[in-house]
């Protein structure tokens, strides 16, 4: 675990933290925040049997939950009328906010937590627990989800970066 910004920063081995470095209060219930380094390592982080999505397994989760969303996967933007919202756990309890679930809210039953993220450039960590959350895939590009919004966004982010994973069963 890497509490240092400067050192998060600088880190090119693999490196793991908790929101606000506090473990022992947010590590059961939002996980660890990972570095693309972490995610790609060849010791792996997931258990035997599970393995970090690629790119293409979050395309195709996204194009289940709604579909259409990108069927290409290709897009660097916001999309997806309500995957954001049909991803994420309803209520507030893990969320900042609830007001624009509409009913939909973990309708996919991921279950997704506001966690937050680390910023690669500078090692801080972003905004309070439960306003954003950010999924790695096998490469560079995330899936983000703000409580502010119905849709996800998958754009390329810091390999430097903090963000969460999710396993998916091999």
């Amino acid at each position: 675990q890497i509490t240092d910004n400067a050192t998060w920063a600088a880190d090119a081995t693999g490196a793991y933290s908790c929101f606000n470095n506090d473990c022992t209060t947010n590590g059961a219930t939002y996980g660890m925040l990972y570095n693309l380094n972490a995610v790609t390592n060849a010791n792996g982080i997931c258990p035997t049997g599970w393995h970090v999505p690629t790119d293409a397994e979050w395309c195709t989760l996204e194009n289940t939950v709604e579909a259409g969303t990108d069927p290409a996967c290709n897009r660097a933007a916001w999309g997806g009328d309500k995957t954001g919202m049909r991803l994420r756990e309803a209520g507030t309890t893990h969320w900042y906010s609830d007001n624009t679930c509409d009913g939909v809210c973990n309708e996919s039953g991921f279950t997704a937590l506001g966690a937050s993220f680390r910023y690669g450039n500078t090692g801080d960590f972003c905004n309070a627990l439960t306003v954003v959350t950010a999924f790695w895939s096998t490469t560079n590009i995330r899936r983000y989800i703000d409580h502010s919004t119905k849709m996800i966004l998958r754009d390329a982010d810091n390999p430097a970066a903090g963000n969460s994973v999710r396993c998916v069963k091999d």
